[in-house]
């Protein structure tokens, strides 16, 4: 049960960590209009409709690796256990969804 868990743990964090660094770079690849606050929705909005299709692939392509480095990671810290990959592989999904609703 131990090593399920920690396969979990470790995949999701070094999905979350590989996901989390490669938006940064896309988000300075492609950064938002100075002065653009997080709360201004239809500012973030007119941003967003703004980006040109390759932002969108550099955020796609973050979610891929992170997902497939996240499962590799829950596999092997697992023993080979599939649980924890499936695990990841869900929780991960799930945040790429709720990211993916919250912007306008």
């Amino acid at each position: 049960m131990v090593p399920k868990l920690a396969g979990t743990f470790l995949g999701m964090v070094s999905g979350a960590i590989l996901i989390g660094g490669g938006q940064a770079i896309t988000h300075r690849i492609f950064p938002p209009p100075a002065g653009l606050e997080p709360t201004d929705t239809a500012g973030l909005a007119a941003h967003v409709a703004s980006l040109p299709t390759s932002a969108f692939l550099g955020i796609l392509l973050t979610y891929l690796l992170g997902s497939l480095v996240g499962g590799t990671a829950a596999g092997m810290a697992s023993k080979g256990s599939l649980v924890p990959v499936v695990l990841t592989g869900i929780m991960l999904l799930f945040m790429g969804v709720l990211n993916t609703m919250t912007i306008p």
